[in-house]
């Protein structure tokens, strides 16, 4: 998956620990942005139509 600029450090310290909390709030803005590739649908959008089908 690429990388967000801004979320998430690209080469982050080992000692850091970034809380579960920051990890799901990261995971979850990029689970909400359109691609292209999806038609401009978001990965959850397609995530939650492929499990209604």
């Amino acid at each position: 998956m690429p990388r967000s600029a801004g979320t998430v450090p690209r080469r982050p310290e080992l000692h850091v620990v970034h809380e579960t909390a920051h990890l799901a709030a990261v995971a979850d803005q990029l689970n909400r942005r359109p691609r292209r590739t999806l038609g401009w649908e978001t990965p959850a959008e397609r995530l939650h139509e492929l499990l209604a089908a």
